[in-house]
């Protein structure tokens, strides 16, 4: 994501875009595996909506890293 931001080539963003967004995928799709598994199968000792909470704020941050390559990209 640095080099996407500080090395900006507009030449090579729908690539590097192209990248970020299959990790926001990627983390969605771990985002639903943590969650099924919590719901289903796993006693924590801590409570779920803690980590719940946790797994959402992380899905957030990916999410805004996506969004920031896209208005990088918008905006040159």
């Amino acid at each position: 994501m640095s080099k996407f931001i500080f090395d900006f080539d507009k030449s090579k963003s729908k690539e590097e875009m192209k990248k970020i967004h299959e990790i926001e995928n990627i983390a969605d799709v771990k985002l639903h595996d943590i969650k099924n598994y919590l719901f289903k199968d796993f006693l924590p000792s801590i409570d779920r909506e803690d980590i719940l909470g946790v797994t959402d704020k992380l899905d957030d941050l990916v999410d805004g890293i996506d969004e920031i390559a896209i208005d990088i990209d918008i905006y040159d």
